[in-house]
């Protein structure tokens, strides 16, 4: 047998750049310029390709040396990882021929134990290793200028391998590492069920925050803001409080706080010398510390500073910082209570809210010149009066939860918690969004957030119309829900659902009607469903993007059992629907007078400029078409159509058409209250 070997082989690798700079990366607020600076990161690598030259007749080893350099001016650093489609090198004249990397070794590779026919790297004068994409291969935590990684890449090979030129492609990706992000800057998307280090930026004191079970996001630290240690500029702007009412707050704070007097109602008091003792018994993953005492003067940012306030008005600004606000108190009975809906949501159980919210028992308060560390106790001030010199509170012991505590006066020192002013992120079910959240939101903000009444999440959004609006559509099967949950959580009253839900029915679509859907009184009189295209995906109008169809429903399901008869001689609009509560069906108009004002699906269209691509874009409007008889029919004609609340004709209802077809929003009345249609819920406005 004659062997061919082959004088060498060559292995190439090329190693392409990204570049990191701000874009996706999360900075902190720099203190001392009062400026976001984003952070630079350069690479600086040979231009040229790596070439290992083996000659195989032996099982030679060969190896090329590499060096790449990163700079950055980011105050927390970088890492660089070092990545590839795929882990082997691959012969460029024949891609069936391969080289793998090495194998997994605890302990790494010698040039004298390399395996044959396999090629590696190491890090320095570290140990070759398998390649692996994704795989750092160096950081620093740090502000650095050229912080060089030299990089060795190495093969051993036989006679066995094929020879030619291999080939791998590396790319080296180097990422500014996060900074620590300023609470005043934080959107409500990060605040999560995951814990999150934040920092005020108007003194650079850092907070743990994070969602709780009531949906709201909380502060899990005492405050420890110093005004007297801070600049009026600093609190400016970063403050939940106007400038006036800083500057008077500024101007008049005093840390001299000897004992309770006249002066401790109508001047801000603070007492700073427990701020970063850790409390004697600390609960949770919270730091722990007491945190600055406030007199209420001062807790509301200079704002509620009177000898007697009798008409016990709650406070709108305070010390916390801009975005942020004190936590609403009140009586046990107070719906808006948020020290007690935290309490209820954590089951009442005194040690589970302990925990969760990182209660400091240990601090007691501030009172008569001198501060209670000794008690295992804690009193959180509200926004809440209860008029005259009291104010709610949230008062913790080792042996009881006061969420009502309302017998604190003004002048006594109490810490502060923050929870951030809520949007539509902060809700957990659609239920539960309130106009404030609402006012709270941005144009274009986005959230999933669940139905009550079946654990189904959806996606939602508040539009250019200003007008928060389901980006899905309604996935509801009322025969799969009891009616105990439909009750209260439905856009309906009892009466109707208990009639639409045991009387009127929520039975499957009749199979056996013409293909007009006019041919069964059924159709009409009984709350019918289609479910079966409940979870099935279809193409949105514009991009690729995937919605679900959802759940066809009858109108007589879709306004809840409330517009079933044959007929509907009063020309009634519907006035509940199958949302959940607090939203409802959007209101539609004829073709001629879709420019009323009335038409919400026109007005919508009107305020993405009339364009279908902006509307079918923000409103993720899936092709999913109608239900006539036995098919959905048609998903393929570039339609979404959803139920109107707008009564046409004495059998029809208005549906609001996003035809690509037309490239325009259409309102339509020619379609009867028989056939099946989706529905997308908005929020519910007077």
């Amino acid at each position: 047998m004659i062997k061919r070997t082959p004088k060498y082989l060559a292995i190439t690798i090329v190693s392409l750049v990204a570049l990191a700079g701000a874009d996706g990366v999360v900075h902190a607020e720099s203190a001392t310029y009062q400026a976001e600076v984003g952070p630079s990161i350069s690479i600086t690598m040979p231009s040229n390709l790596i070439s290992v030259f083996v000659d195989p007749s032996n099982q030679p080893f060969n190896s090329a040396d590499f060096s790449i350099s990163v700079s950055t001016n980011n105050s927390t650093g970088y890492y660089m990882t070092m990545s590839s489609e795929i882990t082997d090198l691959v012969k460029i004249t024949d891609t069936t021929k391969t080289l793998p990397t090495l194998s997994t070794n605890e302990g790494g590779y010698t040039e004298e134990t390399f395996e044959a026919n396999k090629w590696g790297y190491k890090i320095g004068s570290a140990n070759y290793i398998p390649f692996v994409s994704g795989a750092k291969i160096a950081e620093a935590d740090t502000i650095i200028n050229n912080d060089i990684t030299n990089l060795t890449f190495a093969t051993k090979v036989d006679y066995l391998q094929s020879s030619g030129i291999y080939q791998g492609i590396l790319d080296f990706f180097a990422v500014a590492n996060p900074t620590v992000m300023a609470i005043q800057n934080l959107d409500a998307a990060y605040c999560t069920e995951d814990p999150l280090v934040v920092m005020d930026a108007r003194d650079g004191e850092e907070y743990t925050i994070q969602k709780l079970a009531d949906g709201n996001c909380w502060m899990l630290d005492n405050l420890r803001l110093d005004p007297t240690e801070v600049s009026l500029a600093a609190l400016k702007g970063r403050t939940n409080a106007t400038n006036e009412s800083l500057t008077y707050f500024k101007n008049g704070v005093s840390s001299a706080w000897t004992s309770h007097s006249q002066d401790s109602y109508t001047l801000p008091y603070i007492a700073t010398g427990n701020a970063n003792i850790v409390a004697s018994d600390a609960r949770g993953i919270g730091s722990g510390k007491i945190g600055v005492y406030y007199n209420y003067c001062a807790a509301s940012a200079g704002t509620y500073c009177g000898t007697t306030i009798s008409d016990g008005e709650n406070i709108t600004e305070d010390i916390c910082p801009s975005g942020w606000r004190l936590p609403r108190g009140g009586t046990t009975s107070t719906s808006t209570n948020e020290f007690n809906n935290l309490y209820i949501a954590y089951n009442s159980d005194d040690d589970t809210f302990r925990t969760s919210l990182s209660v400091a028992l240990g601090g007691g308060n501030f009172y008569g010149g001198q501060s209670n560390t000794d008690l295992p106790s804690v009193a959180l001030w509200s926004s809440t009066s209860k008029g005259n010199d009291f104010m709610y509170s949230l008062g913790v012991t080792a042996d009881s939860i006061g969420t009502d505590a309302a017998s604190i006066p003004r002048f006594v020192g109490n810490v502060v918690r923050c929870i951030m002013e809520p949007t539509i992120a902060s809700a957990r079910y659609l239920q539960d969004i309130t106009p404030e959240m609402i006012d709270n939101t941005a144009i274009g903000v986005t959230a999933i957030v669940k139905d009550k009444r079946d654990n189904e999440a959806y996606k939602i959004g508040k539009l250019i119309d200003g007008s928060v609006w389901m980006l899905d559509n309604l996935r509801l099967d009322p025969t799969e829900v009891s009616l105990e949950s439909l009750k209260g959580n439905t856009n309906a009253p009892d009466e109707a659902l208990t009639y639409f839900k045991e009387g009127g029915g929520s039975s499957p679509y009749a199979t056996d009607a013409v293909a007009s859907g006019t041919g069964m009184p059924e159709r009409y009189t009984a709350g019918q469903v289609n479910i079966e295209y409940k979870d099935t995906e279809v193409a949105n109008l514009v991009g690729d993007r995937l919605s679900k169809i959802g759940v066809y429903y009858n109108y007589c399901a879709a306004s809840a059992g409330t517009v079933c008869p044959d007929t509907n001689l009063n020309y009634d609009n519907a006035q509940y629907d199958i949302c959940p509560a607090g939203w409802r069906l959007p209101a539609s108009s004829n073709w001629y007078s879709r420019n009323s004002g009335s038409n919400e699906f026109q007005n919508l269209f009107d305020a993405y400029d009339s364009d279908l691509d902006k509307l079918s874009s923000a409103l993720n409007a899936a092709k999913s078409g109608g239900f006539y008889s036995t098919n959905v029919n048609p998903i393929s004609s570039g339609q979404a159509l959803f139920w109107a609340s707008t009564i046409e004709t004495t059998n029809s209802m208005h549906v609001g058409i996003l035809d690509k077809t037309y490239n325009t929003m259409q309102p339509s009345g020619s379609y009867a209250r028989s056939t099946g249609w989706p529905i997308r819920c908005k929020i519910k406005t007077q």
